[in-house]
């Protein structure tokens, strides 16, 4: 795969083999790709080997995931960035006509259902930057929706080929970074926090670990 994607990666070694670490490392989560002055960038690379999955690296879930949380008006232009069928769904969903004009006003149940269907990844990232304008503007209900998207695309993510081998940690890091909440007054939340992808189906059945501030 490296002598695909970089045909001459490294320096060759004594059985005529070029070899390097590099691709490895990116491969483990040891470096991150960077663009150097004047050459195509790993990235760029490996989009021109194997198309379309730049994609995912570019995606701004990642950096959601990392912490950052974007605004209202930045989580509307990265949902309006999303895949074309995502925003179809949106747009044409009687909760959300006006989410192209407007931003995201009265997304449902229903809504985040029809985009888990999709089973993909432009359904997970569209759901996860919903999950992050909850945030935004501590909506709960939104909150709730995109957990139940997430939660019907659990079975298509377990085996996408890019994904599936990474499922249970991401299921992780979204709950950790994101937990559901119960208000049990105005002025009192809980966050609930579920254990990580091979408990959570029992969990859901039977509690969740509660956390409140």
């Amino acid at each position: 795969m490296e002598q695909l994607i970089e045909p001459k990666p490294g320096r060759e070694t004594g059985d005529g083999i070029r070899r390097t670490n590099k691709w490895a490392h990116y491969r483990d989560g040891i470096r991150i790709p960077t663009a150097t002055g004047g050459r195509p960038s790993a990235v760029d690379l490996a989009e021109c080997a194997f198309s379309g999955t730049a994609r995912y690296f570019r995606s701004p879930i990642w950096l959601i995931l990392a912490g950052w949380t974007p605004n209202q008006q930045e989580s509307n232009d990265l949902l309006l960035k999303c895949d074309a069928r995502v925003l179809s769904i949106m747009s044409n969903s009687r909760e959300t006509r006006t989410f192209a004009g407007e931003g995201l006003l009265g997304f449902c149940d229903e809504d985040a259902r029809l985009i888990a269907r999709l089973g993909d990844f432009s359904a997970y990232e569209a759901l996860v930057i919903v999950l992050a304008r909850s945030d935004a503007i501590a909506s709960a209900q939104l909150r709730h929706s995109a957990f139940d998207g997430l939660r019907i695309l659990e079975d298509a993510l377990a085996v996408n080929p890019i994904l599936g081998p990474f499922c249970e940690e991401l299921y992780h890091e979204i709950t950790g970074r994101f937990r559901c909440w119960l208000f049990d007054t105005s002025m009192f939340r809980e966050d609930l926090l579920f254990v990580p992808w091979s408990l959570h189906r029992a969990i859901l059945r039977e509690g969740a670990l509660v956390r409140s501030r």
